[in-house]
């Protein structure tokens, strides 16, 4: 397989857009989320976030979301709203995004804006 170059200056903006493991919450830092972050929601999503030594974040369906198809597909979807929108959450922040059997109904755009909204509520963005 041949190997793909990028400039220079397109590597920093495809490395920026990642989600790499160090940015994914462990299960003890799960644990504390839930028990010590702070909570808001909005029927669609719900975000537990709290002050942290680096930018990490995790992402839960609920159960009720079924079949389990369809909640990988929406772990996945809220996976790459996060990359794609982790420079409106600051460095210091880490966040666990909740979604419930609503948002398995509605489209791309639509949870994005959700999780937009559920974050500048949060004071992130």
């Amino acid at each position: 397989m041949k190997k793909i170059s990028f400039p220079n200056e397109m590597s920093g903006v495809m490395l920026l857009q990642r989600f790499p493991g160090k940015e994914r919450l462990g299960r003890a830092e799960f644990k504390k989320m839930f028990s010590e972050g702070n909570r808001c929601g909005n029927g669609i999503l719900t975000i537990y976030f709290l002050k942290h030594e680096t930018r990490k974040a995790g992402f839960v369906v609920r159960r009720a979301v079924r079949p389990v198809v369809r909640r990988n597909r929406l772990k996945r979807l809220l996976r790459e709203i996060y990359r794609r929108n982790k420079v409106n959450v600051p460095e210091d922040f880490a966040v666990v995004v909740v979604a419930g059997e609503k948002a398995s109904e509605l489209s791309f755009g639509e949870i994005e804006k959700s999780f937009l909204k559920l974050l500048k509520r949060a004071g992130a963005a």
